[in-house]
């Protein structure tokens, strides 16, 4: 009997070791994925006037952390160029995180 229990409990240690590393490559998985989609809406965003920009921006699509970080990939002038369209109160809020994610 104790064999047995011993044969499980060792099964259910290289479970969970494999469920946890399952999790540590889903969660590179979508972190490589989210650098991905930003680079790309990035090059749109690098594309779209200031004003339209930040417009869209603003709007709330976008979680404001998923903005800084969209912000931080954009070309530096083009960048200020948006944040000057933006609300006032949006654009401190997203310099803020911007502050917290560098």
């Amino acid at each position: 009997m104790l064999t047995v229990e011993a044969g499980l409990l060792a099964r259910k240690d290289s479970l969970e070791a494999e469920g946890a590393r399952l999790g540590e490559v889903a969660a590179t998985t979508r972190a490589a994925n989210l650098e991905k989609r930003l680079d790309e809406l990035a090059t749109f965003y690098n594309k779209l006037k200031p004003q339209p920009a930040a417009e869209i921006l603003q709007e709330g699509t976008l979680s404001d952390t998923t903005v800084a970080m969209l912000m931080l990939r954009l070309q530096p002038q083009h960048m200020g160029k948006i944040m000057s369209s933006m609300n006032a109160d949006f654009a401190a809020g997203i310099t803020k995180i911007i502050q917290e994610l560098r």
